[in-house]
């Protein structure tokens, strides 16, 4: 088994906990110098150009107001960026590390009894990766809150906070 020179640690892991120690690194003081990335900034304001106002198809009937859904909002990003030769994936999401979990408006206890408070998650928090086909990409984050309510438990909270994230990140 090839090993480095550090405690006989296998090269191997040695490489995945260089890598994991740098991904966690604390980030202060000035950002990053990000790689240039001409072809992909050029395509994502072509795609910015092609993109559409998209149609308020939703309708909150508690506030009575429309919006445009996430949904909607995804389906529009996701045709002008292809049709640039641009691509959103997911890295992870997860429930966002820097928030603690706190209570959050009138819900029901785990009896379905009417309690006066629920505990849930603050946000969400996706990591994507922006991917041009010249293999130039970008990383970028985006975070939303998770609001459980009535007819909504944490679980559909989370699920659409998940779909919520992309179509705000998208805009």
């Amino acid at each position: 088994m090839e090993t480095s020179d550090d405690n006989e640690i296998p090269a191997g892991l040695r490489m995945l906990f260089d890598r994991w120690a740098e991904e966690t690194r604390p980030r202060g003081g000035l950002p990053e110098r990000r790689p240039s990335t001409p072809a992909l900034n050029k395509a994502l304001a072509a795609a910015q150009r092609r993109a559409q106002a998209v149609e308020k198809d939703a309708q909150n009937t508690f506030h009575k107001y429309k919006y445009a859904s996430a949904e909607a909002i995804i389906a529009e990003a996701r045709e002008a960026l292809s049709a640039e030769g641009l691509a959103v994936f997911p890295l992870s999401i997860d429930r966002d590390p820097t928030q603690v979990d706190h209570k959050w408006g009138e819900g029901v206890d785990k009896d379905g009894k009417p309690d006066q408070y629920i505990d849930v998650p603050r946000r969400v928090l996706a990591r994507y990766l922006l991917l041009h086909e010249s293999g130039e990409e970008r990383e970028f984050s985006s975070s939303v809150p998770v609001i459980p309510e009535k007819g909504r438990p944490e679980d559909k909270a989370e699920f659409g906070s998940r779909t919520e994230n992309l179509g705000y990140a998208l805009r």
